[in-house]
């Protein structure tokens, strides 16, 4: 998960073992990439915001839910796209002090071990993905999350709750129902492309590798495990 709570830390402890074996690390996403640029992707350009997209009703009972619910005020948010207002609604559920996320954790103990580092994406594919993802399904997200508050926290922390279980399957059906129509952008065309990563680095390296992303990709015929294992990579389940 790309968060910090109990059920991360837990299993942190866990994986170290497994980190320490190996001679490359590979998260999601590679932290020593330059990532100013990606910034503004995240957030609306010129004079424009969230304001300019949702009636004033809205505009009022999202301030009110922010502040009551998210401990965040809505001049924080309102230059940031809708689908980060969620994320940073969800961020807050599953870890109100803001602690450091279990992926940067892991990152900063294989730098700490000076060992090879690298992501399963680059910045120029998620700059690609982030500006097509349409703009209503976004705010359709939102506007739910905002309407019924208690039905995303329970979806929130029942993905807190599949995770600590190690349960991938409930982690996928999950976060699937939750994306909606962007599923196939947010879950399955990453999935393919950072399966295809994996196969790459798994035949190229010399060096034993320690690869992570978020839970919800790999379970399914769509999910990573059954690409990695369409590119000829065998697969050993573990229990940690």
């Amino acid at each position: 998960m790309h968060t910090s709570n109990e059920a991360t830390t837990k299993h942190y402890g866990n994986v170290l073992a497994y980190l320490e074996r190996c001679g490359a690390y590979y998260g999601e996403i590679d932290f020593n990439e330059p990532r100013e640029a990606s910034e503004s992707l995240f957030s609306f350009e010129d004079e424009l915001d969230i304001t300019h997209h949702i009636n004033n009703k809205m505009v009022e009972k999202m301030k009110i839910i922010l502040s009551k619910h998210f401990d965040l005020e809505f001049e924080q948010v309102r230059k940031l796209h809708p689908m980060y207002i969620s994320a940073l609604m969800a961020q807050k559920i599953l870890s109100p002090n803001n602690d450091p996320p279990l992926d940067m954790l892991l990152f900063l103990q294989a730098m700490h071990q000076q060992m090879e580092t690298g992501g399963l994406e680059s910045v120029t594919f998620q700059e690609a993905l982030a500006k097509s993802i349409p703009l209503d399904g976004q705010l359709r997200m939102l506007k739910g999350v905002v309407r019924n508050v208690g039905k995303f926290r329970k979806q929130i922390k029942n993905l807190e709750k599949a995770y600590a279980s190690q349960d991938l399957k409930v982690i996928y059906h999950l976060s699937k129902k939750s994306m909606g129509a962007l599923r196939e952008k947010l879950i399955y065309q990453r999935n393919r492309q950072m399966a295809n990563r994996v196969v790459s680095i798994v035949n190229e390296n010399r060096i034993s590798s320690f690869m992570c992303c978020g839970a919800a990709h790999f379970w399914g015929q769509y999910g990573m495990l059954s690409y990695i294992k369409k590119g000829g990579v065998k697969i050993e389940a573990v229990s940690i």
